[in-house]
């Protein structure tokens, strides 16, 4: 197998400027995008047939000309690549719901089960952060059962342009930054800071995601040590 990253995209967490980048840096042939297996979405094939979804993935990985797969994907779908490096962006529980919401309030096209509930049921922000899939987002649905230890890279939207310079010396390639936020046709920066004023609102998110927000927390940690590994401080 040729593959050498693993980019586990996370929702809202600068993933989509880091595909851009990674794109530019290695060439389209060399990035195979995989966004059939969002976690979120309850129907799709790793949770209806793992070990089919899986035997799917070797076919893929045996590509000769693939060095990248970055997407929407439990990391254990390529748990059979035992030397490629792992790399995810995260973003802090409650920014990154608020994210997703606007985002979702303003996407127009049918999706997955969970976004389609949320738009024909018009959820409130505080109703999308009680559905599980969203409400576990970080702990269960993407990583559960997933030691964050094995990560290579855990970079944060929070200080993606630091981080991604860290990337780029840990893979020993430039990496430039893209800009992609695909938030950015709607501006809702008003609507954020009502939300983000109102003690009771965010009282209410931090409780829901409490334990999104406990493993955020923990992730930062093992950063901050593997940093210091890396750089004796």
């Amino acid at each position: 197998m040729s593959v050498e990253i693993i980019s586990v995209h996370f929702p809202k967490a600068g993933g989509s400027s880091l595909k851009k980048s990674l794109l530019d840096a290695y060439g389209q042939e060399s990035v195979y995008l995989d966004y059939k297996d969002d976690p979120v979405d309850p129907t799709c094939q790793y949770y209806i047939d793992p070990e089919g979804c899986r035997r799917k993935a070797n076919a893929i990985c045996d590509r000769l000309e693939i060095k990248i797969i970055h997407g929407h994907f439990n990391p254990s779908k390529y748990n059979q690549i035992k030397n490629a490096k792992s790399i995810v962006f995260l973003r802090h529980p409650i920014d990154n719901l608020i994210s997703i919401y606007f985002f979702w309030k303003t996407y127009k096209e049918p999706s997955h089960a969970i976004f389609n509930y949320f738009r024909d049921n018009q959820l409130t922000l505080i109703e999308l952060a009680k559905l599980p899939a969203i409400r576990y987002l970080m702990s269960r649905t993407y990583f559960s059962d997933v030691d964050m230890k094995s990560f290579d890279f855990i970079g944060f939207q929070e200080n993606y342009s630091e981080d991604l310079h860290s990337l780029s010396k840990l893979l020993s390639i430039p990496i430039t930054e893209n800009k992609e936020n695909i938030n950015a046709f709607v501006d809702y920066s008003e609507e954020v800071k009502a939300i983000k004023a109102n003690k009771q609102i965010m009282g209410t998110l931090h409780d829901c995601l409490i334990e999104d927000i406990m493993f955020y927390e923990n992730a930062r940690k093992i950063q901050a040590a593997q940093n210091y590994r890396k750089n004796g401080r």
